[in-house]
């Protein structure tokens, strides 16, 4: 209970809750923090509201103005319950900002929400091409270098626009280089930091991460020049097209950086997606082909993932729920209560996607054994769908038709877990 409380507080940044808050609940906390909903409800009369916010570090607790609202908060104790009920996309959370208004504002008497919610709508060619813009003014100059020391460069968070992580091997090498020239970074590339993006005086890296490790660790490295793309600026950048800037100063074939990858140029397209932007197969084809040099066959195969990416995702939101794939050390512990449960049985675990009938006869064969009992765990939630579907009943058929003597049966563990707000 002590680290729930301890959880909440960090994330809310305050030591302390205000006065008029008795209970305090907040789902499951992502690894990241970007958008989330919240809501305020009056425990005596059960008055509330309901709100958005974008986390920046900083405290906050509403943005209401309705008059009883801000006159009980500010003069009762213990009288208020609040809640952050999801967390996810700017896009995400204002849907579902927007769905919950609409059914309360004018039609619940409850209801201290004023007006109901706007949602922007997403133009894709035209925030691209902005970001594009943006990318093409770095480039020629447009803002000047400037020189930050190692204290103002060290807290400076740099957003994960890569799907890969940090490359130790890249981040040693620009050590080994910066202790070569005695510490200087002067032939180092400048790190792209956009000024205030996180709040006041609060500033995040979008390009730079392995630099700034490298940098970090040496030293005799005292400073390093940086490029501030104005807050006036990057303020019209929606979160999810940062990934698509990011990637955009690693395209490929140049030598000073690592190359975009595969699961990078994904995880830009599905971003713009989950915040509401409609991508056309052309559009993917040009971003690819024409901004980051890859081939037209590669094209076609981020198009066609893009395609069963996009088709997982809805399925998931259709749900309801978060998907999550099983873990070794889970699966595990899966067979090990299988085998206490049946001992005499030959016990593994196998993935639907890639079961096969031979694959069963093989693994008993090998063991010298007649019954299985086969744990089914699914990649995504489409294949666990189809298994429930067909693929099941596909297997056992077969294996009815053979007329074979081995005894199987399949224990199916599902990857629905956590429950969302939608």
């Amino acid at each position: 209970m002590m680290e729930e409380s301890k959880k909440i507080l960090k994330v809310l940044c305050v030591k302390d809750l205000p006065i008029a808050i008795d209970i305090c609940n907040i789902v499951d906390v992502p690894d990241t923090i970007d958008w989330y909903n919240y809501k305020i409800t009056h425990i005596p009369t059960g008055n509330y509201y309901d709100g958005k916010h974008k986390w920046n570090g900083k405290a906050y607790w509403h943005s209401g103005e309705h008059i009883e609202l801000n006159k009980l908060w500010s003069t009762e104790i213990k009288a208020f319950k609040y809640e952050i009920t999801n967390f996810g996309s700017e896009n995400s959370v204002s849907k579902i900002e927007a769905e919950i208004l609409d059914k309360s504002v004018g039609k619940d008497p409850l209801c201290w929400n004023l007006t109901k919610a706007i949602l922007k709508k997403r133009d894709l060619k035209k925030d691209a091409k902005f970001v594009k813009d943006v990318y093409n003014d770095v480039m020629m100059g447009k803002w000047p270098k400037t020189i930050l020391t190692k204290e103002k460069v060290i807290p400076i968070p740099f957003k994960q626009s890569r799907a890969t992580k940090v490359y130790k091997e890249r981040v040693l090498e620009i050590a080994d280089a910066i202790r070569a020239n005695n510490g200087n970074t002067i032939n180092c590339e400048p790190l792209i930091i956009l000024e205030d993006r996180l709040g006041d005086g609060l500033h995040e890296g979008i390009n730079g991460q392995h630099t700034k490790s490298g940098f970090v660790i040496v030293k005799n490295a005292t400073q390093i020049y940086v490029i501030f793309i104005p807050k006036s600026v990057h303020k019209n950048i929606p979160d999810s097209l940062l990934t698509r800037l990011g990637n955009s100063f690693n395209k490929r074939n140049e030598k000073i950086k690592s190359d975009v990858e595969k699961d990078d140029v994904i995880k830009e397209l599905m971003e713009e997606y989950a915040d509401g932007y409609k991508h056309k197969d052309d559009d993917i084809r040009e971003r690819v082909i024409n901004e980051l040099n890859f081939t037209d066959r590669q094209a076609i195969k981020f198009i066609t993932l893009f395609k069963k990416k996009k088709k997982i995702y809805d399925a998931d939101r259709e749900n309801g729920k978060t998907y999550s794939k099983y873990s070794k050390k889970q699966l595990n512990i899966i067979k090990k209560e299988a085998r206490k449960k049946y001992p005499n049985k030959t016990i593994w675990a196998s993935s639907s996607s890639t079961l096969t009938l031979c694959r069963i006869y093989e693994q008993l064969r090998t063991k010298n054994s007649e019954d299985a009992h086969i744990i089914i765990h699914h990649p995504d939630s489409i294949a666990e769908g189809k298994w429930g579907l067909s693929k099941k009943t596909y297997f056992v058929e077969n294996h009815t038709y053979s007329k074979s003597p081995l005894k199987i049966e399949y224990e199916e563990v599902s990857g629905w877990e956590t429950d969302i707000v939608i």
